[in-house]
C-alpha cells in the first residue's frame, strides 16, 4: 500500500507486491498564502482551470507523517465520470504507477464516489526507507487510454521530470476542459539516529504469493482461511508456517515455509492442483 510499497522483480514478476510510497524530499517546496507547504509546478502537473474536479488524500490528511513500517491507504473521488491515473514518486526520485494496478485494472471512476487503494485483500502499501517529503498524484480524463506507459512497471525507472513531461505530452491531443489532477503530500520518519535502527530493527518484509493456473483454490495459512487464488501475503511474524490450497476433486496441495526474524522473505509460488482421479 507490507512495504512502503515497493516491487520486486525475479520471482515476483508481473505481480503487484508493495508499492513504495516512501517519499524523499524530490519536489520544490514552498509556502504560499495561508502557509501551508505545496509542491511546485517544476514537479506537479496542474490544470489551473479544470472543468470537473479531481481529489486525492490519504489515511492521516495531507502533509501527515508516517513512520517507516506504517499502513497507508489512498482515497480519491472525481466529480464526474473519469478514467483515473495514480503514480508515487520513491526517495530515489523514481516514479510508480499506482493505480491502475494489477488487482485493480480497471480505472474507471463513478462521479461521486470514494474509491479507496487498496481496494481489496491480496495486496498493501507500507511505508519504507529513506526519510523525507514526496506526494502522489492523480490525474484524470474524461477519454479512456489517454495516459498510456507502453508497459506497467518500467515507469519505474524514470524520473519525475520525465514523468511530468511524457504525461503532459499526453495530455496536450485533449482539450483542457478534458483533464483535472490533484496531489497529497506526505512527509516519512525513519527512526534512525545514524547509528542503527532506534528503539527496534524494521521487521524483515515479507512477500508471499500463491497463484494457480488455473481456476481458483481456497488458500489456508496455519490453518485459517485467507481467501481464494491468487492471494499475497505481506505480514507475518517469524516461524515455521505452512499454507495449503484446496480444491473440490483435487488433490491439497502442501507448503511448509520459515520465516526468519533477521532475513527478508519472498516467495512466488504459481501451483497446478492434481485431480484425485
Amino acid at each position: 500500500m507490507k512495504r512502503t510499497v515497493f516491487w520486486r522483480r525475479g520471482a515476483m514478476l508481473g505481480v503487484l507486491v508493495l508499492v513504495a510510497l516512501a517519499f524523499a524530499a524530490l519536489p520544490v517546496l514552498a509556502a504560499n498564502d495561508n502557509g501551508k507547504m505545496t509542491v511546485s509546478p517544476q514537479s506537479i502537473i496542474v490544470n489551473p482551470k479544470p472543468a470537473f474536479t479531481i481529489d486525492v488524500w490519504t489515511d492521516r490528511g495531507d502533509g501527515a507523517t508516517y513512520q517507516v513500517g506504517d499502513s497507508i491507504r489512498i482515497y480519491f473521488r472525481v466529480s464526474r465520470d473519469a478514467y483515473v491515473t495514480i503514480y508515487d514518486v520513491d526517495a530515489a526520485g523514481r516514479v510508480t504507477v499506482i493505480y491502475p494496478n494489477d488487482y485493480d485494472q480497471d480505472n474507471f471512476a463513478r462521479a461521486g464516489r470514494v474509491y479507496s487503494l487498496p481496494s481489496q485483500p491480496g495486496y498493501d502499501f507500507t511505508v519504507t526507507p529513506p526519510a523525507g517529503t514526496g506526494y502522489v498524484q492523480a490525474v484524470a480524463t474524461l477519454a479512456p487510454n489517454v495516459i498510456d506507459f507502453g508497459g506497467e512497471i518500467k515507469i519505474k525507472a524514470q524520473l519525475a521530470p520525465q514523468i511530468k513531461a511524457q504525461i503532459e505530452t499526453s495530455l496536450k491531443g485533449i482539450q483542457p476542459n478534458e483533464w483535472a489532477s490533484d496531489w497529497v503530500q506526505y512527509r516519512v520518519a525513519d527512526r534512525s539516529n545514524g547509528s542503527g535502527w532506534w528503539p527496534f530493527p524494521p521487521k524483515p518484509r515479507v512477500e508471499v504469493s500463491v497463484r494457480t493456473w488455473s481456476g481458483t483454490a481456497a488458500l489456508y495459512l496455519d490453518g485459517r482461511y485467507l481467501g481464494n487464488t491468487p492471494y499475497r501475503i505481506t505480514n507475518l511474524e517469524p516461524g515455521n508456517h505452512q499454507l495449503v490450497a484446496l480444491r473440490a476433486g483435487y488433490r491439497a496441495w502442501v507448503q511448509d515455509f520459515y520465516v526468519s526474524d533477521r532475513k527478508d522473505f519472498y516467495q512466488d509460488w504459481i501451483i497446478t492442483l492434481q485431480p484425485l482421479n
